[in-house]
């Protein structure tokens, strides 16, 4: 490891295989930001050895610091000709890498992409049950990391569990800006550097803002199927080429000119498929691979108020729902009269609040039908109202429970500590309707 004595950059080793080309191209570009001096094998490394792999490690060793990324590929071989039975190497030169950081004492984080993470857990279990009958049917059972990976990350959470130096931060990832965001948490008390939680311009603020926009109308305009088959792929081929979305985890691909698109949004957590013939255009939405009804425009909202609370969490900054975007603010919160008009917004016990308010706001320029809304306590329905009234744009709605109806609710045989208050609220805008769950552990 580098021991200059003057203040510089502290170097950091991007390791990773080409499926993770982009996220590290774009560490590459931040990392500079947190006072870190990045190098990666396809730039600034440093050629002293012909041999590829020697000149990998030699760098390796040179540098304060280590990040290793992994999402389904494993790598080349390294020093073995011995495969997997789906065809990966038993040891790579991206796992020899780590293990020249890991015997060097360099300060290490390592991040997986969230569903290889999640499939691990599974293969580990199917191969701990019948590792037989796993090698012979992996290719059929759904896997699509490489089973190289998953070995090597059985490796990886075995070094953590003994202790070693080091081996401190596994964390799963879907896009390059929360590894950005984990690298400033969890080094920060490692250096001297300060990190802004809101690192980008106004003038970068303003193109988020702007491209937020423009996919949310996108998204509105999709669940209602107001849109052409030349007019999707116009508005996705424009969405696909703009560099502000990275910063949203959002990835578009485009097949037969255009008219078979898959959207993912926050690393796969949201999928959104379209297909046009003939007949019109078919569009399917997924949460965590479970089938979503688009028409129900809740999906839409909560896909964009997901993006919304990531781009607050990360930058400090607040995006605004566009307008146009038929959407209502739904809150419960627990009060208490000694706080007057502030909320209570810390988990509490039941007993201590005066009284719940459950209030929704029309942001946008339709007006709402309001249905049904009520209130649920660890799960069973205590409140159930209609109200069967117009909620104009700009406009609030507002229902208390008191503490006398608290009580009542409390004094129930089958409601017992601890706790969990949720309000749900049903909407309807034209040929649209939105229904949402709101939550407040106690």
């Amino acid at each position: 490891m580098m021991n200059d004595s003057r203040k510089r950059k502290e170097c950091v080793f991007l390791a990773g295989t080409d499926d993770v080309k982009d996220v590290l191209e774009h560490l590459e570009s931040r990392l500079p930001e947190l006072e870190y001096e990045p190098i990666w094998f396809h730039k600034r490394f440093d050629v002293e050895n012909e041999d590829t792999f020697d000149t990998c490690l030699e760098n390796v060793k040179k540098c304060d610091r280590f990040i290793l990324v992994l999402k389904e590929r494993y790598g080349i071989p390294y020093n073995t000709s011995e495969t997997y039975p789906d065809g990966s190497y038993k040891y790579s030169i991206t796992e020899e890498e780590f293990m020249t950081a890991h015997r060097e004492n360099i300060p290490i984080l390592i991040f997986i992409y969230r569903n290889t993470f999640t499939q691990a857990g599974m293969y580990h279990k199917h191969r701990k049950h019948d590792e037989g009958y796993l090698e012979e049917n992996f290719s059929n059972l759904g896997y699509k990391a490489q089973m190289g990976l998953y070995e090597f990350i059985e490796r990886l959470q075995h070094l953590k569990k003994e202790g070693k130096r080091k081996i401190r931060w596994i964390e799963n990832y879907s896009y390059a800006e929360e590894i950005l965001n984990q690298v400033k948490l969890k080094w920060k008390e490692d250096t001297s550097s300060s990190y802004p939680r809101d690192s980008i311009s106004e003038a970068q603020h303003v193109k988020l803002q702007a491209y937020f926009n423009r996919f949310a109308i996108f998204l509105s305009k999709l669940s209602k199927n107001r849109l052409s088959v030349d007019e999707i792929k116009q508005i996705l081929q424009d969405l696909r080429f703009s560099e502000e979305k990275i910063y949203f985890g959002i990835e578009i691909f485009q097949k037969r000119k255009g008219f078979s698109n898959k959207i993912d949004i926050i690393g796969e957590k949201y999928i959104i498929m379209t297909s046009s013939y003939m007949e019109g255009t078919r569009i399917q939405i997924q949460k965590e691979g479970k089938k979503l009804l688009y028409s129900n425009f809740s999906h839409i909202v909560e896909i964009l108020t997901e993006l919304k609370d990531y781009i607050l969490s990360i930058y400090g900054y607040e995006l605004k729902i566009p307008r146009e975007i038929p959407f209502c603010e739904i809150t419960l919160k627990g009060y208490r009269q000694m706080l007057k008009t502030s909320p209570f917004l810390e988990p509490m016990h039941l007993s201590l609040l005066d009284f719940l308010e459950l209030a929704f706001k029309n942001t946008g320029n339709y007006p709402f039908e309001v249905g049904r809304f009520g209130i649920y306590i660890n799960s069973d329905i205590k409140l159930d109202e209609n109200l069967n009234d117009f909620l104009k744009p700009t406009k609030s709605f507002f229902h208390r429970i008191n503490k006398m109806q608290l009580t009542h609710f409390l004094d129930a045989e089958e409601v017992k500590p601890p706790y969990k208050i949720q309000a749900f609220v049903k909407l309807r805008t034209g040929e649209l309707f939105l229904s949402k769950k709101v939550e407040l552990d106690v």
